[in-house]
C-alpha cells in the first residue's frame, strides 16, 4: 500500500514571499508499485536561517563506501526499488509543475544524501531527462535551448565521493560537484538550487535525540537502540520531537536556497500510524542489530549499549 502524506511544517505566506514546490512521495510497501504524491508550497521571506550551532550539529557517519561485497553500492537494492516505484511519477511531476526559465543558459540540481552506488546515477539521469523535456514542452519556442546542467551531489564529508566521482556515468549529460555537508543547515548560496531531490535520506536524523541518552529522563532508551511506538511511547516522542525540529530546519534552509518556481521532490518512507513498530520491516532489522550490539556491549562494558542509540526515523502516516 502506498500513502499519501502531508507536509508536517506550514510557513505563512506573505505578499513578499517567494514560493517553491515540494513533492513529496512516500511509499509504506512496494510490492503494488504504486505511488501517490501531494503537492504543496514552502514560503520564505528571505530571512529564514537556522542558527549556528543548527549549521554545524552532523552526526559523523555514512554509508559503506567503495564498491566492495559490503558497500552500499552492492547493498541498495532496497533503496532502488523506492525510486523505482517513483520514478515514473517523479517524471511527470517536473514536466507538470517546474517553471523554467526558456532563455536561461543553466539548470543546477542538488541531490541531498546522495551517497554513492548506482542508485545516484539512476536517480540524477532520470530527473536530467525530465527536466530537458521540461524544456522543450515550452510553449512559444520552436527550437528552446538545453541548459548546461550541473548536478551537486551532497552528503555528509565521510561519504565515499571519490567512488562517485569516479564512476559517474561517462555518457553523462551534465556536470558533476560533490557538495559535502550536512543538509540540516545551509548548503548553498540563496536561490542557486532550480530542483532539490532526496531519496530515502531524510529518516537519517541529524542527531540521537537527547532526552534517550539522559539517565534522568523519561524517555531514556536503557537495553535498546531504537523507539518502540508501543512499548517505548516516550522514546517514540523524543524521536518524533527531533524529526520535526530537522525537517523544519531542512525545509527553512531549503527554501533559501531554492528559487523562486523551483522544485524540490522528497522520496521517503513510511509507515500508517496504526501499525505497531515492532512488526515493521525497519524495526525488525534494527532489533537485530541491536541484539548484536548487545552481545558484543557485554564483553566491552555495560553501559556502551545504553550509550548508542540509532538515529533513524520512518514517518508516521
Amino acid at each position: 500500500m502506498v500513502c499519501l502524506v502531508s507536509p508536517l511544517i506550514n510557513f505563512p505566506r506573505k505578499n513578499h514571499e517567494r514560493c517553491h514546490r515540494v513533492l513529496l512521495l512516500a511509499s509504506s510497501d512496494l510490492s503494488g508499485h504504486r505511488l501517490h504524491q501531494v503537492s504543496t508550497r514552502i514560503y520564505s521571506s528571505g530571512n529564514l536561517s537556522c542558527d549556528a550551532d543548527e549549521q554545524t550539529r552532523v552526526v559523523g557517519m555514512a554509508m559503506n563506501g567503495g564498491d566492495g561485497p559490503h558497500s552500499y553500492a552492492e547493498n541498495s537494492a532496497y533503496q532502488r526499488g523506492y525510486f523505482e516505484a517513483a520514478k515514473e511519477v517523479l517524471k511527470d511531476e517536473i514536466v507538470a509543475k517546474l517553471d523554467v526559465n526558456p532563455t536561461s543558459t543553466w539548470f543546477r540540481i542538488a541531490d541531498l544524501g546522495c551517497s554513492t552506488g548506482p542508485n545516484t546515477y539512476l536517480a540524477v539521469e532520470t530527473i536530467v531527462e525530465a527536466v530537458e523535456q521540461r524544456f522543450k514542452s515550452e510553449p512559444g519556442l520552436d527550437s528552446p535551448p538545453t541548459p548546461e546542467i550541473e548536478v551537486l551531489f551532497n552528503d555528509t564529508p565521510l561519504n565515499d565521493f571519490n567512488t562517485l566521482l569516479r564512476c559517474l556515468p561517462p555518457e553523462r549529460r551534465y556536470y558533476a560537484t560533490a557538495a559535502p555537508g550536512s543538509f540540516y543547515g545551509r548548503l548553498f548560496p540563496k536561490a542557486s538550487i532550480q530542483m532539490a531531490y532526496s531519496s530515502c535520506s531524510i529518516c537519517w536524523l541529524s542527531g540521537i535525540p537527547k532526552e534517550v541518552a539522559d539517565e534522568t529522563s523519561p524517555a531514556w532508551n536503557r537495553g535498546s537502540i531504537h523507539y518502540d511506538n508501543v512499548a517505548r511511547k516516550r522514546v517514540f516522542e523524543a524521536y518524533v520531537a527531533q524529526f520535526a525540529k530537522d525537517m523544519e530546519v531542512f525545509l527553512r534552509t531549503r527554501a533559501e536556497e531554492v528559487v523562486s518556481g523551483g522544485l524540490m521532490a522528497l522520496l521517503v518512507a513510511a509507515v500508517p500510524d496504526i501499525m505497531p513498530d515492532s512488526v515493521t520491516t525497519v524495526a525488525t532489522e534494527i532489533e537485530v542489530l541491536g541484539s548484536c550490539l548487545v552481545d558484543m556491549a557485554k564483553q566491552v562494558h555495560g553501559t556502551f549499549f545504553s550509550n548508542h542509540d540509532f538515529v533513524k526515523y520512518i514517518v508516521g502516516l
